[in-house]
């Protein structure tokens, strides 16, 4: 049952670390944070009636010639956080080395747009970070390409890389869906739960979320197949759940998360 659960937090994970977008947005677009300057795109502030993603860039205001930036998280030190490894105490961002390796099953990932480069850009971050190579395959949602939508291409390599670096051993399905008033189709919900009960059963990731409404309800169903466990993006406010399909029962809501670091990454 251990490692059952390794593919369920991943979820958790990859939402959480968009999860402070509120944070800088309240905040102010360009404001900065432990010596990040934040900048939060388009496709991720809310508007009534369509789906938005859920992340923002934070760049430093110091670079260092080799390697990441002091202070940058990398899948270690997020393993630790979410006791996914053991690491040192705090789990310090330049301290935590111990990747995970679990796994199993399979995490569906649910996005708007093509992702052209999203294998090789995978193969590239698990390089980095000596990751093993995914097991990674994409899905059309209705059996066609769609378009490279501006903002959600961002969001679909946050969502797979992370997912891959925190169970290395399920495998990654990107299913693509066309947009529907920026939203990403119920249809490609209904395929992304078929194809994980198929290959072993796990869960469907949703990083994305739609400012809550009246007629919310009548979505529910999507979220019902055997097998597959929904996660989805709940706002990210940490002031409850703001936003659907979060907000549906039958769908776990993740988000609200904030790590609180110091300029040198403890």
């Amino acid at each position: 049952m251990r490692h059952r659960s390794v593919t369920v937090i991943i979820a958790v994970v990859a939402l959480s670390l968009g999860a402070s977008i509120s944070r800088g947005a309240a905040r102010g677009d360009g404001a900065r944070i432990n010596g990040f300057r934040i900048v939060v795109p388009a496709s991720s502030i809310p508007h009534p009636g369509r789906a938005n993603t859920n992340y923002f860039f934070a760049i430093p205001d110091v670079r260092t010639p080799n390697g990441p930036p002091s202070g940058t998280e990398s899948p270690a030190s997020v393993a630790c956080v979410y006791k996914l490894t053991k690491g040192p105490k705090g789990c310090p961002v330049n301290g935590s080395k111990n990747n995970p390796t679990g796994g199993w099953g399979a995490i569906g990932i649910v996005d708007a747009g093509d992702y052209p480069t999203a294998k090789e850009d995978l193969h590239a971050f698990s390089q980095y970070f000596g990751i093993p190579d995914a097991d990674f395959h994409k899905v059309y949602a209705n059996g066609h390409k769609p378009p490279v939508y501006q903002g959600w291409d961002v969001e679909e390599s946050l969502d797979i890389e992370w997912a891959h670096a925190m169970a290395p051993k399920a495998k990654i399905f990107l299913i693509e869906s066309k947009q529907v008033n920026t939203d990403p189709t119920w249809q490609a919900v209904t395929v992304g739960g078929k194809v994980v009960a198929q290959n072993g059963g796990g869960v469907i990731s949703m990083s994305w979320g739609i400012p809550a409404w009246s007629g919310e309800r009548k979505y529910d169903k999507y979220f019902l197949h055997p097998g597959v466990v929904y996660f989805a993006a709940s706002g990210d406010s940490g002031l409850g759940v703001s936003s659907h399909p979060a907000a549906s029962p039958n769908v776990v809501a993740v988000g609200g998360t904030y790590f609180n670091r110091e300029k040198n990454g403890n």
